[in-house]
Parts: C-alpha cells; structure tokens; sequence
C-alpha cells in the first residue's frame, strides 16, 4: 500500500514538472498566429492539457520542439484515431505542438 502511495504521488510530482517545462508563453502565442492568427494563449494551454491528458495516458510525452516537424505530421493522424480524439481535441494538440516548433533544437 505504501509503495502505491508513493508512486501516485511521484507521479504527481513528475508530471507537476513536466507540464511546466511544456507551457505556452506570449512567444508560443505569436510564432503560432503564423499559421493560425486567431490562436490564443487559451487554446494552447487547452492544448498542452490534452495533450498530457490523453496523449501521456498510453506513452511518455515528447518535448514537443524535440521531434521534427515532419514526424508530427506522420504521426499526428495515427495518433487521433487511437487516442479517439474529437476534431477539436485534436485541433487544439496541433496547435500547441506547432506553438513549439519555432525553438526547435
């Protein structure tokens, strides 16, 4: 019981960080309106939710600005069906890992 106790709370902890290694900033925003002008800093935080939500539910998630563009693209679509995201869901991931590409290293 104890051993469970920790875990859950390691993985709190874990994922506490990770997040905030993830979220949007006012740059995020502007690189993003290149390709959606209409984005707003509301939308990638929803994003970079379900992002965490759904996609780290079935495997670790990626420093999103750590893979390349053309890998998103190949994998996205994949990725919808199984984690049986709505259009909209899936809108919002797209365009919070696109916020990230403009600091790809």
């Amino acid at each position: 019981m104890k051993t469970n106790y920790f875990l859950i709370l390691f993985s709190c902890f874990l994922f506490s960080c990770t997040t905030a290694v993830f979220k949007p900033t006012l740059s995020d925003v502007e690189y993003a309106k290149t390709v959606y002008p209409s984005v707003t800093i509301d939308e990638l935080n929803k994003g970079l939710t379900l992002y965490a939500n759904k996609c780290g539910a079935c495997h670790q998630i990626f420093v999103p600005n750590k893979v390349s563009p053309a890998i998103w693209d190949a994998m996205m679509p994949k990725m919808k069906v199984r984690a049986k995201l709505e259009d909209e869901e899936m809108d919002l991931i797209v365009k919070y890992i696109k916020s990230k590409e403009g600091k790809l290293n």
